[in-house]
């Protein structure tokens, strides 16, 4: 670099460095300034108030502002005693900052000018990692690469982005200065809930209290949800009740078995998908059960049906029993069925075809690890008499022989006579249609058997035998007939 100096009036043979601090400030282009020290010969005067500055003072400021506009108008910069040419490397614009859903691609771009015979790199400042210098690619991670880069446009390619990649990136020339900016990048991931933090499935006591906990992670910070999964609201006993509450932690004091039931935590921070986790509360408590109907009337030999109803967790064991504490199982004109949803049960006992040892009272019982319980229901009668539109007694199930005996009978009823038995004239049969025919002659009167003998009721006649009586009622008629003729 060729140094630029002047001549002063006060020292005629030396030489004085433009920039000094009293004579200009350094201007945008140059990173530092340099101060030099005045001697011992020539030590500055105070400046006094009312006293003129001096002529040196003046000549030399001027001459500062006059070589500064020279050093913008040809192109340097006088610092350091020195022109600084002002086509060295410099950045076209700054590294924008940039975000990114994990999984997909990114570009940053990189414009500089007046690159010359100087070198781009690329560096990731969070680990301090050299990723590219100028078209060579350092680092051994494949997912980073540079893109349509020319000597003015450098891009780094970053593909399929990881949570790892977030941070700040550097791109740097290595000019002299160096000169570098840098851009952030921000990468988005959805939510994912913590089962090792979370709970899953909770058993407390009725009467205590009880928190569900669910964390999750993600970038932005995952937002907290919670509901009930049937859609009911969560009642937290202090006169709130909601359908959905914004928390890591759901606090619910003194439980009851009206909260039980499946919760669902629901996490979600803008960036799809949001995931949600099904977490079971369970409220333990000892059996409870109430009847509708304690005293119920029935005719003799219709059917009843008993009905209790019970509330336990753990899950009761249900029976019913007689009044001699006999337990009551399904068979016979007994049938017993127990429907179970959730902590309750519906129990019914069904009584078919009453009978007069069947009037007593029945027991109700469930029972489960934290106590039992109990009731009864009485079955009395009612007089048919007293009935209004009393129903049929429904009928008694026959027994296996007897229908076994009703098969066999129609069996052998739809059974094929003989066709030999159908044509073979009934000796019995001839001898009453010659006495009747005799009669018809003397008395001169129809026949009074003329007409087709009528089957007997409850008796299934073929074709065949149909056919043959015809056969034989018309042959008789027409013998009838030529007697009379």
């Amino acid at each position: 670099m060729m140094a630029l100096s002047v001549r002063t009036p006060e020292s005629s043979g030396a030489r004085r460095s433009v920039g000094g601090a009293k004579l200009n400030k350094a201007t945008p282009t140059s990173a530092t300034t340099t101060h030099t020290r005045p001697s011992a010969q020539h030590k500055p005067r105070p400046h006094l108030r009312g006293e003129r500055p001096s002529m040196t003072l003046v000549l030399t400021y001027v001459v500062g502002l006059t070589l500064m506009a020279l050093s913008a108008a040809l192109g340097v910069d006088a610092t350091d005693g020195g022109l600084v040419d002002n086509s060295a490397p410099r950045f076209l614009e700054p590294i924008p900052n940039k975000t990114v859903v994990v999984g997909r691609d990114v570009i940053l771009p990189c414009s500089v000018d007046n690159l010359k015979g100087y070198k781009v790199a690329w560096v990731f400042v969070e680990t301090q990692t050299i990723l590219t210098i100028h078209h060579t690619i350092i680092t051994k991670n494949p997912r980073f690469s540079l893109a349509r880069n020319d000597h003015k446009h450098w891009y780094l390619k970053i593909s399929d982005v990881r949570s790892s990649d977030r941070g700040q990136y550097m791109c740097q020339v290595n000019s002299d200065p160096m000169i570098n900016q840098v851009g952030y990048l921000d990468v988005q991931v959805p939510p994912d809930i913590i089962d090792e933090e979370s709970s899953s499935e909770v058993t407390v006591k009725e009467g205590h209290d009880v928190t569900l906990v669910c964390r999750a992670r993600g970038s932005p910070k995952p937002v907290i949800s919670w509901k009930r999964e049937d859609g009911g609201r969560i009642d937290l006993n202090n006169g709130i009740n909601l359908r959905v509450t914004n928390s890591e932690v759901l606090h619910i004091p003194s439980v009851s078995r009206l909260h039980m039931g499946a919760y669902l935590c629901i996490a979600s921070n803008e960036v799809p998908p949001s995931v949600s986790k099904r977490i079971m509360l369970n409220v333990q408590f000892q059996p409870v059960l109430w009847i509708p109907n304690q005293l119920v009337g029935v005719a003799l030999g219709m059917s009843v049906t008993l009905e209790c109803h019970t509330e336990a967790f753990p899950r009761s064991i249900n029976y019913w029993t007689d009044d001699k504490g006999k337990m009551i199982l399904s068979s016979g004109r007994f049938d017993t069925v127990v429907t179970e949803n959730s902590y309750r049960a519906y129990m019914r006992l069904k009584i078919k075809n009453v009978q007069p040892e069947d009037y007593m009272s029945y027991g109700c019982y469930a029972k489960n690890s934290l106590g039992e319980t109990n009731g009864s229901i009485k079955v009395y009668e009612i007089p048919r008499e007293l009935m209004v539109n009393p129903p049929e007694p429904e009928p008694t199930q026959p027994d296996e022989d007897h229908v076994k005996l009703e098969r066999e009978n129609q069996t052998k009823n739809l059974r094929p006579k003989d066709p030999e038995d159908q044509t073979r004239p009934d000796r019995r049969g001839e001898g009453h249609r010659s006495g009747i025919s005799e009669n018809h002659s003397l008395h001169n009167t129809p026949p009074t058997s003329s007409a087709p003998p009528r089957p007997r009721p409850g008796h299934a006649l073929n074709a065949g035998l149909v056919s043959g009586l015809l056969a034989a009622w018309l042959l008789h008629a027409l013998a009838a007939a030529r007697q009379r003729v």
